[in-house]
């Protein structure tokens, strides 16, 4: 009975979550004793199938723990999800407004941790019952370089470079095409054109010998960008710091 009661707990907690993923909360005044609140919700219908969906879950729950408690040490961490109702309770957000936080995009994060406990939970299990062994060094390489391949080429796409990023791989070409550091020829023919798509002035402090202008920038990634940059261009220069980033991965694992 108690093991039915938390998992419905759990449950109603995930179909709320639901329930609540298209609701607002707009502050419309906020005099001496405490903000003016509209909160912009589904219809209640939606909420009736949310808590019948959350019965019926727990029962399918309920029944699977029977034979394998993993599952109810798996589902308690999505309990975390009540979070998401807190901000639209009558009384409570308006003595602590900080709460309202929980209705914007930190709702987020509360199923990113529900989400990567309850993970944790299952995994932990089955490692302790000798079905999943430990994760290898090839396995933290592995994976992590994904990831990073994932994000940064679409990131590339998306945004390419920012920051100090375009300044780096115009010595990269300065190296790549003309073998020396002087960009002020590579700023000249905007060979950044190839990556960036605005005016990049040269990033530098004054001129140097002979009138010329060397970046401020240390050129050792560059150096090291030039075979990617020169097979791939600047998405090969992604991959390869992605791959620079597995490994520091790996480092860090073994350092733990």
């Amino acid at each position: 009975m108690v093991r039915a009661a938390r998992l419905f707990c759990v449950s109603l907690g995930v179909g709320l979550a639901l329930w609540l993923l298209p609701a607002s909360i707009h502050i419309v005044d906020w005099p001496a004793d405490g903000p003016v609140r509209i909160a912009l919700l589904a219809p209640l219908w939606q909420l009736g199938i949310a808590v019948a969906g959350a019965a019926l879950i727990a029962a399918v729950l309920a029944f699977a723990a029977a034979r394998h408690p993993v599952v109810i040490d798996a589902a308690d961490p999505l309990a975390l999800l009540w979070l998401w109702v807190v901000p639209y309770l009558p009384w409570l957000p308006d003595r602590a407004p900080a709460l309202l936080a929980l209705a914007g995009p930190l709702r987020w994060g509360v199923l990113a941790v529900a989400l990567l406990a309850s993970v944790t939970a299952l995994l932990r299990a089955r490692y302790l019952a000798g079905g999943l062994p430990m994760a290898g060094r090839r396995t933290v390489f592995v994976v992590s370089l994904a990831v990073y391949l994932c994000f940064g080429l679409s990131s590339a796409a998306k945004v390419g470079p920012g920051a100090d990023e375009p300044h780096y791989l115009v010595i990269t070409q300065s190296l790549l095409r003309d073998h020396d550091l002087a960009i002020e020829n590579n700023h000249a023919q905007r060979d950044y054109r190839e990556y960036f798509g605005g005016e990049l002035r040269p990033d530098f402090l004054r001129r140097g010998l002979n009138d010329v202008i060397y970046s401020i920038h240390a050129p050792g990634l560059p150096a090291l960008l030039v075979p990617a940059y020169a097979t791939a261009g600047y998405r090969g220069a992604v991959v390869l710091l992605c791959l620079f980033a597995a490994l520091a991965a790996l480092a860090v694992f073994d350092l733990a």
